[in-house]
């Protein structure tokens, strides 16, 4: 069951959240809901919505979320750059999240917690600085391409992992186009 949890500061749970379908029934995945169920807690008591097609409801809600997934798509960058992301990285990775839904992904599940990554990118900047290190040999390096790839679909974190290390992370942004921050870019910051 999909359940997200709502909690007070002390962490005590208060709510539990789940998605249903169209028959009342909790669903795993987003795709398969046509509505929400809030539970509470303390009284038990629960508050079921479903959406109506073509309804303002619908439209308030759709908005609603649209503009806070993009707000959360930018606070992703930002938090990933360690405060940092320029607008155009932010942007570009708020075009890319909208380009998924408008393909029929509704949820990013590469993200797992992070900013959308670009696997086939990612392995070729983990290849490129293993190679610089001498931990990998030129000649391995398909054979190497196609086994990260493969971990990485039989555990999506370990795709978490490889973006951590800051010589991958740096190499990935360099051929994604991106702009690595450095440490001039934080002694400019106080100057």
């Amino acid at each position: 069951m999909n359940i997200q949890v709502e909690t007070e500061p002390e962490k005590r749970q208060i709510a539990k959240h789940s998605l249903l379908d169209s028959s009342g029934s909790s669903v795993e995945e987003m795709e398969q809901g046509t509505g929400i169920r809030y539970l509470d807690i303390a009284s038990g008591e629960t508050f079921d919505y479903q959406l109506k097609s073509n309804s303002d409801g619908l439209r308030m809600l759709a908005l609603f979320g649209a503009r806070t997934l993009a707000t959360n798509v930018a606070s992703g960058i930002r938090n990933a750059a360690g405060g940092g992301g320029d607008s155009k990285e932010q942007l570009d990775a708020i075009r890319d999240r909208f380009t998924l839904i408008d393909t029929g992904v509704w949820v990013d599940r590469s993200r797992e917690g992070g900013p959308r990554i670009d696997q086939a990118v990612l392995a070729t900047a983990a290849l490129n600085v293993m190679v610089a290190s001498g931990k990998v040999a030129e000649g391995e390096r398909d054979a190497r391409y196609a086994k990260l790839l493969e971990n990485w679909a039989l555990d999506p974190k370990k795709v978490s992992v490889a973006h951590s290390i800051p010589a991958v992370r740096d190499e990935y942004a360099k051929l994604s186009g991106k702009t690595a921050r450095t440490v001039d870019d934080l002694a400019a910051m106080t100057a």
